[in-house]
Order: C-alpha cells, then sequence, then structure tokens
C-alpha cells in the first residue's frame, strides 16, 4: 500500500539514510549538499512536497518548486531511497497524478538528472518530459530535462 503525505523532519532523516547512491550523487554534484541538506532546501523551497510512504517505509520525497513566478516555470525534484525499485509500479502509477497537479500549476517544468540515473531518465520520459543539452557540474553530467504545456508552446512559436 503505498500513501503520499507532507514529509516530516523524521521522514527526510529516514530517506536520507536510506537515499539510492545516484541521488546521493546527484545531491553532492548539483548542490555541494549531504542528502538531509538536499532535502531540506528542497522541501522548505518547494510550493509543496510530498513523501511516499510504501508499507511503513519512505521511498521518496518529491515536490515542485517555483523558479519563476513571472513566467509560471517550475522545477520537480524526487529523492528516493534504496529499494525504490521494489515499488516501482505503485510509484509511476501514482505519482503521475501529482505531476499531472505540477501541470495545472506551472506553464513549465524543467531540471536536470544525472546521465547515469537511467530509471529516473526513463520514468521521465514514459511521463511525458523531453531532454536536452548536458552540462558537467563538479566532475558529474547532467541532462536538462522539460515539459512545456501545449498552449504556452504555440504562443512562444
Amino acid at each position: 500500500m503505498i500513501m503520499f503525505r507532507p514529509p516530516s523532519r523524521t521522514d527526510m532523516a529516514e530517506l536520507a539514510a536510506n537515499m539510492r547512491a545516484i541521488d546521493v550523487l546527484e545531491c553532492r554534484a548539483m548542490s555541494g549538499h549531504s542528502p538531509l541538506e538536499a532535502l531540506e532546501y528542497s522541501v522548505e523551497g518547494s510550493s509543496w512536497s510530498l513523501a511516499a510512504e510504501v508499507d511503513g517505509e519512505v521511498m521518496a520525497i518529491f515536490g515542485v518548486a517555483a523558479t519563476d513566478m513571472l513566467s509560471g516555470d517550475g522545477a520537480p525534484w524526487l529523492l528516493g531511497a534504496q529499494g525504490i525499485e521494489r515499488c516501482a509500479r505503485l510509484m509511476l502509477i501514482y505519482t503521475r497524478h501529482y505531476l499531472r497537479r505540477m501541470q495545472e500549476e506551472y506553464d513549465m517544468l524543467a531540471n536536470a538528472v544525472h546521465v547515469e540515473n537511467k530509471a529516473a531518465i526513463r520514468y521521465l520520459k514514459w511521463c511525458g518530459f523531453e531532454f536536452g543539452a548536458h552540462f558537467t557540474r563538479n566532475g558529474e553530467t547532467f541532462a536538462h530535462f522539460s515539459w512545456v504545456r501545449r498552449d504556452q508552446a504555440r504562443k512562444a512559436a
């Protein structure tokens, strides 16, 4: 069974102690933060965030942060626990609802993912994100990904 709720400090500490190695690498390379610092910073800076608990264990914390209030852009993010692949199907099915919520609130969603984070890249492609240029930060390679509301894409054209 999967349950979504606002993340607590305990949830953040639990996930930080059990975070996937690729997510730890992303935290350190992108911001220089430890897993706990990255979670605290992300939750605090988000419009909203949720903890995904599966059978009593926090498997992920995710959310969206406004990046530009004038343009209506947001940055979706998700940090996952070791073993999240055991509940990948549940996460795929149930997080789509929250992705739609993000898409209703923001005209564009964009962020970056480590190029070796294959599971996240597959998930993002499945969700309809498009991938752009690669860049290097602190010796690690990341790929930009984005989604633009269709009516906004027409306005820009």
